[in-house]
């Protein structure tokens, strides 16, 4: 008798306490609404002004293009696999900036206003001055005497 009290007694604890909610035994938290967001628009997608491209049977080809935000681009190579070519484009500050390029053996090398340049140096050398520089010399190494091995 004092079993079946105990089985219906825990029967009903548990029927009685509610489950979790939320996964792995985590409560989900109240909603929580802020400001709305303001999403802006997609821009508005640039027009090509004048697109030409030409590919020829030995690997050469040449193609240009000029955009309806003032954007340009031309390049051109020849069946040696070397490349020239320019771009430009209207800066933030509003101003149009100028790119040349060329890629060969010599690898990428761009050239205009906006690429900077190395500092130069400025430093006289030595040799300029009469001077000459201090000689090298070997330190001298001294050879540790040999430790008894236990």
């Amino acid at each position: 008798m004092a079993f079946i009290i105990i089985a219906i007694l825990s029967v009903l604890c548990s029927v009685a306490t509610p489950l979790p909610s939320g996964g792995y035994g985590q409560q989900q938290a109240a909603p929580a609404y802020g400001a709305p967001v303001l999403l802006q628009a997609a821009p508005a997608p640039v027009p090509i002004l004048q697109h030409d491209a030409n590919v020829n049977e030995d690997g050469s080809y040449k193609f240009s293009y000029t955009s309806g935000d003032q954007s340009q681009r031309q390049e051109q190579s020849d069946n040696y696999q070397a490349v020239k070519g320019s771009y430009a484009y209207i800066s933030p500050e509003g101003e149009k900036v100028d790119i040349y390029y060329t890629a060969d053996e010599n690898g990428y090398q761009a050239f205009g206003a906006a690429i900077p340049t190395p500092v130069p140096n400025h430093y006289p050398l030595v040799l300029s001055m009469g001077v000459a520089p201090p000689k090298y010399s070997a330190p001298k190494y001294h050879v540790p005497a040999a430790a008894p091995q236990y």
